[in-house]
């Protein structure tokens, strides 16, 4: 497990909150981190004191450490999940040994980016992830939950996450080959319907055993290519459907690739994200030639 998997985890059980009614109170987990000198403090952006204006340019937290404290502002203009979050990113740069002695105020720190470059924020971020959903209790839920995107709705609902934060967290969890991507719509014009193409990949995230790299910028003209069926779920349909190989730049190793692709809208401008499952076992004559190929 994650050091920061293990770190979360640890201070939820310290704080007596690991086996808690979720989703996990984090009042108390702030209550708890006081007796070590945190306090969490929550700022309006145009009314901010100048030191976290200075250092919360376009960012939702930040911490300022003291001799012997340490202030956690939060953006409260976020949505409540985000400010969760936030606040648990917050956290793990004030427990984690290595983030001690960074400067935050010089460097600032961007949430929910999934392909910062910054070691240090991806660990907070993951850290978040774990505190807010502990894997322990997570992998277990995300065993009981429906198949696809609706499961990680349900997921959402309990422990009171963002839908982008859980999928994130359940692709690196989960114990077959899984993806997510995160698409946006090439043109902005928004109409009724169905939403329709072409959509360009902002991001992948992948878990170890999940074998296609797919690029950020790559555009679907169609997604998916072909749709199996409609789930409604809280008033919202959530397409499944087939990606074919040669969707994703595999070109005549497309012929035996089919992905399963759960999708849901994210947002007013109709991002989306898509779960990928593999729609069936690759073989090893597969790879073989896929390493042949370069793929």
């Amino acid at each position: 497990m994650l050091e920061e998997f293990i770190a979360a985890e640890d201070l939820l059980d310290r704080a007596g909150l690991l086996d808690t009614k979720l989703p996990i109170p984090l009042d108390s987990v702030i209550e708890y981190l006081a007796k070590d000198g945190l306090e969490l403090h929550y700022y309006d952006p145009k009314l901010a004191p100048e030191l976290v204006k200075n250092a919360a340019y376009g960012v939702d937290e930040v911490l300022i450490r003291q001799e012997e404290t340490a202030a956690l502002f939060v953006n409260q203009s976020r949505p409540r999940v985000r400010q969760r979050f936030s606040i648990c990113h917050g956290i793990g740069h004030f427990l984690l040994p290595s983030h001690r002695n960074l400067d935050y105020l010089a460097k600032g720190c961007n949430t929910m980016r999934p392909l910062t470059t910054k070691p240090y924020e991806r660990q907070a971020d993951s850290f978040a992830a774990a505190l807010t959903m502990p894997p322990s209790r997570f992998r277990q839920d995300m065993k009981t939950a429906t198949p696809g995107m609706k499961g990680i709705m349900e997921l959402v609902s309990s422990y009171s996450a963002s839908v982008e934060s859980a999928a994130i967290h359940y692709v690196g969890l989960a114990e077959v080959p899984c993806s997510l991507l995160r698409l946006d719509r090439v043109s902005r014009k928004i109409s009724p319907g169905v939403p329709k193409g072409p959509y360009k990949v902002r991001y992948q995230i992948r878990n170890d055993q999940f074998p296609f790299l797919i690029r950020s910028g790559q555009l679907f003209e169609k997604f998916p290519d072909e749709l199996v069926d409609w789930k409604l779920w809280q008033g919202q349909y959530i397409p499944e459907g087939l990606i074919r190989g040669e969707s994703i730049g595999l070109g005549q190793l497309g012929r035996e690739v089919a992905l399963r692709s759960y999708t849901c809208l994210v947002d007013a401008l109709e991002g989306m994200l898509a779960l990928l499952f593999l729609a069936k076992p690759l073989t090893w004559s597969f790879f073989q030639r896929a390493f042949e190929e370069g793929v």
